[in-house]
């Protein structure tokens, strides 16, 4: 993204003075000596970024609530980075890690102005509407500033024919990230982001899709990620290497960029609301060697973390190709992440994710489309096995097994009777002798 003008970087509207924070002295936030009479005397102590190094007294004042937590936020802290590391560390080379990091990591997070006054320091800082607060953070501007080269091209269309949620429904980054989760505090902890109890899912707008009218939703529901059938293809970096040049400007270079598409084995811990056992992953750029340049051998226990992650990429189609017939899908192991895709040094660290052969979903024999319209569905009168097992010997109780006749007979619910059989009282064409029931044919079914 191209940098602003050095004017609107700095400058100060006369609009900003109108507003709330306009009427706030400057210093209230920013600190200074504003009764100096020389510029560098007045901005002696001066503090151009207060919400990131003194949000509780710069922000928090006002906004006490919101603060308590932001500070803590992903956005401002990027917790997990130093959790996934020192997952793979020899903890002897940590300061030669946290160095790297702090150099090459730390400078994407950012925090409340990033977000409602400027572009983040990430993307070469500077006002957006000289200096006026913006309750929305920015899509262009602020969110796909720093999350562009994925996210943004991904949901827009600069790569790929973007997200239907942007095409078609004129959504844009805040309509799903909304401030719940922004300005969630995330534990110490934290893994993942996924971890976060407050992130957005799909399922937080898209309710009960398996009583809806699409028979895969109700195939699938809670054991494919949404992803798997919805997204296209998407970005995977290999092999990320740092460094200073001789200015002692931190530099980074990606070996290798390839799009594509894998889906993966949920074999890590289960996420709220990730208890699926297929999940789209994405290559990460992490590299055995990539602090080197700090010290090397800081990574021995590399094996720890997969390098292969859960993905969820911002370009979601209602028709895709995988989705288009089961055997897109079902059978073809180019899909499916396999060992054959792992570099040496990480296949330790991905083999909970590898579909193996063993477990590739088989290829179907038939795969035209049913579909069945369950959107009348009453939910009332679905049951569960729980309450099933609790009323099965009552005697009002009538379970039929609506599977084929040789399905039935393999296994059955105990007191279940087939389909063909109904209860007594129903009109009799034949007898049914294993039953107490009397043996039924519609007229479809005789037709």
């Amino acid at each position: 993204m191209a940098p602003l003008e050095p004017q609107d970087k700095v400058l100060v509207s006369k609009d900003f003075l109108s507003t709330t924070h306009g009427e706030i002295a400057c210093e209230s936030c920013h600190g200074g000596a504003p009764a100096s009479t020389d510029k560098a005397s007045a901005h002696a102590g001066m503090d151009p970024y207060p919400s990131i190094n003194n949000p509780q007294d710069a922000c928090g004042e006002c906004h006490g609530e919101i603060v308590a937590t932001a500070k803590d936020s992903l956005h401002a802290t990027l917790s997990t980075f130093p959790t996934v590391l020192r997952n793979r560390a020899n903890m002897e080379k940590w300061g030669h890690i946290d160095e790297a990091r702090k150099n090459h990591c730390a400078g994407c997070h950012t925090s409340c102005g990033g977000c409602h006054v400027s572009r983040p320091k990430f993307a070469q800082k500077g006002f957006l509407k000289g200096h006026v607060f913006q309750k929305r953070s920015d899509p262009l501007e602020q969110c796909t500033a720093c999350h562009g080269s994925r996210v943004g091209n991904e949901f827009y269309g600069q790569r790929g024919q973007g997200d239907v949620h942007a095409a078609k429904a004129g959504m844009d980054c805040v309509s799903c990230h909304q401030a719940g989760e922004m300005h969630a505090a995330a534990p110490k902890d934290l893994k993942s982001r996924y971890d976060l109890k407050e992130m957005v899912r799909c399922t937080d707008c898209h309710k009960d899709l398996e009583y809806g009218s699409v028979r895969e939703h109700a195939i699938h529901t809670g054991k494919v990620q949404c992803q798997v059938c919805h997204s296209q293809t998407y970005v995977n970096c290999y092999s990320c290497h740092v460094g200073k040049d001789s200015e002692g400007m931190a530099f980074f270079q990606n070996r290798r960029e390839v799009e594509s598409m894998k889906i993966g084995r949920n074999g890590e811990e289960k996420a709220p609301g990730a208890g699926y056992r297929y999940m789209l992953v994405r290559h990460v750029p992490s590299d055995p060697g990539m602090f080197d340049f700090y010290g090397k051998g800081g990574f021995t226990n590399f094996g720890n973390t997969p390098t292969w992650k859960r993905a969820s990429p911002h370009n979601i189609r209602r028709r895709t190709w995988q989705a288009a017939n089961c055997n897109n899908c079902h059978g073809n192991r180019g899909l499916f992440l396999a060992d054959a895709d792992l570099l040496d040094y990480e296949k330790e660290a991905d083999r909970k994710v590898v579909v193996s052969d063993e477990i590739l979903p088989k290829a179907l024999e038939k795969t035209q489309k049913v579909v069945i319209d369950t959107g009348k569905v009453r939910k009332s009168m679905v049951v569960d096995a729980r309450w099933l097992y609790d009323n099965l010997k009552r005697k009002t109780l009538v379970v039929i097994d609506a599977r084929d006749r040789a399905a039935y007979e393999k296994g059955h619910i105990e007191g279940a009777i087939p389909f063909t059989c109904a209860p007594a009282g129903t009109r009799r064409n034949r007898s049914c002798s294993r039953h107490t029931g009397r043996w039924w044919k519609s007229s479809a079914a005789r037709e």
